[in-house]
């Protein structure tokens, strides 16, 4: 038995899981706002809070460092440290939002709407 091993519920490979993960978050530093389904924002959400409390704390370069094992493009990590972190600079929470937005009509899944607020 497996005791206490914490499943995503994607139903992934552990290296494909962690390359979803990386283009989500990558996707949305780079566009604000993304459409996508119900369990992958619950797993998106956390890790976006993590990544800009990352951004807010930490020295920049060893903030940079750690970003980069986030996301996949150096572009997105520049606009992080920059443009993101400035935004935020005096908050402590509740950077992400989600808002759902129905079922897909392909397959029923429920979509939502992750946005950086």
């Amino acid at each position: 038995m497996r005791h206490n091993v914490k499943h995503s519920g994607l139903r992934k490979t552990r290296s494909k899981y962690k390359a979803l993960r990386r283009n989500l978050i990558t996707s949305l530093f780079k566009h604000d706002a993304i459409k996508t389904t119900q369990k992958r924002a619950a797993i998106l959400a956390p890790l976006a809070q993590k990544v800009i409390t990352i951004a807010l704390t930490k020295e920049p370069r060893e903030a940079i460092r750690q970003i980069n094992n986030f996301v996949t493009e150096k572009e997105v990590a520049k606009k992080i440290m920059g443009e993101i972190k400035e935004k935020y600079k005096g908050q402590k929470s509740g950077f992400v939002s989600t808002y759902k937005l129905g079922f897909r009509s392909g397959d029923g899944a429920s979509e939502v709407l992750i946005k950086l607020n």
